[in-house]
């Protein structure tokens, strides 16, 4: 049987302790659910993502965050551009809103792709991300004008803002010390610049991690092109 670093494939895919609830109330967190279900709303009504808006500042207060440092980063997926089920920027204003009442200046974006397209890394080198910014500003609805934040790309420096959210490389390796696979990582040049970072996960399906959500958000999207090629590899 073929093993990698010393482990057959099946023992890699195992879960690792580290990762495995004990049971103690330590390992449990608070999860706030806004039912929407069987109430017909019409999520792209201004009325609508008011109120959905306001429901979720009533829990971020309830999450008694304080002591928030700057810069904001708010992370989420753009959507690919046939796509009728991607986010709406609509419902991230109540992040920054809350951010901003917290006095901490913030952006919106996320990295740039593997694979083709115009998220793609070919279809934005480092110097001219034009491609990119095209397709989540205009079809998306991404524009400052419309969400009050910039939108970055957070491994292309030349979209970094500023003032607020500067950083000079697209991703920056760091040593880790952890149980799990990896002596050393790579974050994309925004995230680790970040002090505080709102992740806006979509519905992921995968198949070995089912329900990818928050974890993938920030691991694949929170990466350049190295880290994601260590991911998949």
């Amino acid at each position: 049987m073929e093993k990698i670093n010393g482990e057959t494939r099946e023992e890699l895919l195992k879960t690792p302790g580290w990762l495995k609830s004990t049971g103690k109330k330590s390992d449990t967190f608070p999860v706030y659910f806004i039912d929407i279900r069987g109430k017909r709303l019409e999520l792209n009504n201004p009325e609508v993502q008011h109120k959905l808006n306001k429901k979720l500042i009533d829990v971020f207060q309830r999450l008694e965050l304080d002591n928030l440092e700057g810069p904001g980063v708010i992370k989420v997926h753009p959507g690919e551009p046939k796509s009728v089920t991607s986010m709406l920027p609509e419902l991230v204003k109540a992040d920054s809103s809350f951010l901003k009442e917290k006095g901490i200046n913030c952006v919106i974006g996320d990295t740039t792709v593997l694979y083709s397209g115009p998220r793609g890394k070919e279809s934005n080198p480092m110097h001219d991300v034009s491609v990119y910014i095209e397709n989540v500003v205009q079809p998306r609805r991404w524009s400052e004008d419309n969400t009050g934040v910039r939108f970055v790309i957070l491994d292309r420096p030349v979209t970094s803002v500023p003032g607020i959210l500067e950083f000079s490389v697209g991703e920056t390796m760091r040593c880790v010390k952890s149980p799990g696979y990896y002596s050393h990582v790579y974050i994309a040049g925004g995230i680790e610049k970040a002090g505080v970072i709102f992740n806006n996960a979509h519905l992921t399906m995968h198949g070995l991690s089912p329900l990818a959500l928050c974890v993938k958000g920030l691991a694949m999207g929170g990466t350049g092109e190295k880290g994601k090629l260590q991911m998949h590899a």
